[in-house]
């Protein structure tokens, strides 16, 4: 009898922490603005960036991770000089102290500006992945899960519209949770009306 109300209370036990580690429900509404998102600029390059060799080289093992499995073997030979070549920005997600960083490679973007973007958080192992979104812009917003930063990727659609995929962290990276449409110039009863604040309406997750 004791040995089965332990393992009862152990089993509730690991439930309770996974719900605990778990993000919250999200809204159908999203408080978003737009206004404040960033990006990572061309000219920020890896190659040129002011840090330690070691952590340069720690970053560039990262992304080389990431940009492989998208090479040609015959374009293998190019990876590290690929990986230098990314953008990069240092960004606070949480208040540990510990510092992450957001990289694009400039050589991926499409024609209407979307990115992949990989964000990473410095490890004692090296720098781990935190998120593999592809966008325009993100907004690092000032709601927080498990004490990370919520995260908005806002990926450009057209001139008026744009999907946004928000990110809240749990288990040690982030998960896409909720996708959304923002869109300025909405059409009704064939009537084009232009806003100057997006109109934001809950939308299907793509891949």
């Amino acid at each position: 009898m004791l040995t089965f109300v332990n393992s009862y209370f152990q089993v509730l036990i690991c439930l309770l922490l996974l719900q605990a580690a778990s993000p919250r429900k999200v809204s159908q509404k999203l408080d978003w603005n737009w206004k404040e998102g960033d990006w990572v600029s061309p000219a920020l390059s890896l190659r040129s960036a002011m840090m330690p060799a070691k952590e340069k080289a720690a970053i560039q093992k990262a992304i080389e991770a990431q940009v492989k499995p998208g090479l040609d073997p015959q374009s293998e030979n190019q990876l590290a000089s690929m990986a230098l070549d990314c953008a990069v920005k240092t960004v606070h997600l949480s208040d540990t102290g510990t510092h992450e960083i957001v990289a694009d490679l400039p050589a991926w973007c499409s024609p209407t500006g979307n990115c992949d973007f990989w964000f990473f958080r410095r490890t004692p192992q090296g720098y781990k992945l935190l998120v593999d979104s592809v966008g325009q812009s993100f907004t690092i917003e000032k709601t927080r899960t498990n004490g990370f930063r919520d995260l908005l990727v806002q990926m450009q659609g057209s001139a008026t519209d744009s999907e946004l995929k928000l990110y809240r962290y749990a288990r040690g990276r982030y998960w896409r949770e909720a996708c959304y449409d923002a869109n300025w110039a909405p059409l009704e009863n064939g009537v084009v009306h232009e806003l100057k604040e997006p109109r934001i309406t809950r939308a299907p997750c793509g891949k």
